[in-house]
């Protein structure tokens, strides 16, 4: 198997502590440079990691012409970087979410189905083995036909203290982008991506200014004001009758952190606590709920792997299962129009694409004949 060069546009905590433990254990993908603009943090990422370091992003993918870049940047910045990865020819693991612009998630999907390559959305929960089993069951009709769905991410205390997550212009959306988009995601991926047609949304913002509601309380010290929301509901109904409720939250007064997804038919449900999954039935006519056994996972390995296997296969789609950047653009879709409900107070309607909806798995994914290197 070919060993695919990587580089990284993004040099902070996540791809330090998150992706980097995964990708040095692997033989298929070798990390060769990484770009930042903050020069402290490039130097130490440098001296850590061994890697050549640019200031300058576009010199980097122009030097190293690398196989595939991670981009691990601000939510604002994330559609432009990858879109200039993705027209130098390289291979792109975007960072949730691809994009805060409904325009920008769609241009980005058409731009990696011109170039062949792929595009994947960094939601690495859908690799987690409670979750590839929750999808078995869905394959293999055990759920019946799907009629609800609740998204849930909820903290109890957790604003994030700088900048990058709750500053409009670096990241437009709280909340619902932060950690309402893994739970959106879970759920569509478990319910085979219904078509959204009506939202209504609201938001709240109801702890800006309150520090014991801070990820590093009692330390808190934030570089800006808190100017997105903290929390986000909505509630989506789709093409097909199905309905999802989708709640995320920063901050709120409950006994405990909650990242809950239920994915419910008329033959059987699925419910993923974190990610312990229950499977719920009936059994000759008795209620049955199963909790399947799991073992140890190191999700960014799995992650990875598959990752760099596909770029190495000629591969122009994101690998089973993570998601494509169809499915992002798709689920774009969802949050955008729950902050456009929020911003009306009624519920606005969704216009999906047909060039969009009519492709949004794995199923086209091919070999090309030739991979670059």
């Amino acid at each position: 198997m070919k060993t695919i060069n990587l580089c990284s546009v993004g040099a902070g905590s996540w791809v330090q502590e998150g992706h980097l433990p995964a990708i040095r254990e692997l033989e298929t993908v070798r990390l060769v440079a990484v770009a930042d603009v903050d020069e402290r943090r490039l130097k130490l990422f440098q001296e850590k990691f061994g890697v050549r370091a640019y200031r300058d992003y576009s010199e980097m993918l122009a030097r190293e012409s690398p196989d595939a870049v991670l981009v691990a940047v601000p939510h604002t910045l994330h559609a432009r970087v990858a879109s200039d990865v993705l027209n130098a020819g390289a291979h792109v693991y975007v960072e949730k979410p691809m994009a805060t612009t409904v325009e920008d998630a769609l241009t980005l999907a058409d731009l990696a189905r011109k170039k062949a390559r792929i595009l994947m959305v960094g939601h690495e929960h859908r690799f987690g083995q409670g979750t590839l089993i929750a999808r078995k069951f869905l394959e293999g009709g055990r759920l019946g036909k799907i009629y609800y769905a609740r998204a849930e991410y909820v903290r109890r205390r957790g604003l994030p203290a700088g900048p990058t997550f709750v500053s409009k212009e670096l990241a437009r959306g709280g909340a619902l982008f932060d950690i309402g988009s893994h739970v959106i995601d879970l759920a569509m991926f478990l319910s085979d991506f219904p078509i959204p047609v009506k939202i209504k949304g609201v938001t709240y913002q109801n702890f800006s200014d309150r520090p014991e509601m801070f990820s590093n309380y009692p330390k808190t010290q934030r570089s800006t004001r808190t100017e997105v929301e903290d929390t986000a509901l909505g509630m989506v109904t789709f093409a097909n009758g199905m309905t999802m409720f989708v709640e995320a939250s920063w901050a709120s007064y409950i006994k405990a952190d909650r990242r809950h997804v239920a994915v419910m038919g008329d033959r059987g449900g699925v419910d993923l606590e974190g990610n312990d999954l229950s499977f719920m039935t009936t059994l000759d006519g008795e209620f049955l709920n199963s909790q399947p056994i799991q073992g140890q996972q190191f999700l960014y390995l799995d992650i990875w792997r598959r990752f760099s296997e596909a770029v190495a296969s000629g591969l122009d789609v994101a690998p089973f299962p993570g998601t494509t950047a169809e499915q992002g653009a798709l689920e774009l879709m969802i949050m955008d129009a729950i902050y456009r409900s929020a911003q009306r107070g009624a519920e606005v309607e969704v216009e999906v694409p047909s060039s969009l909806s009519k492709d949004l798995g794995w199923g086209d994914s091919k070999p090309r004949a030739e991979v670059r290197g």
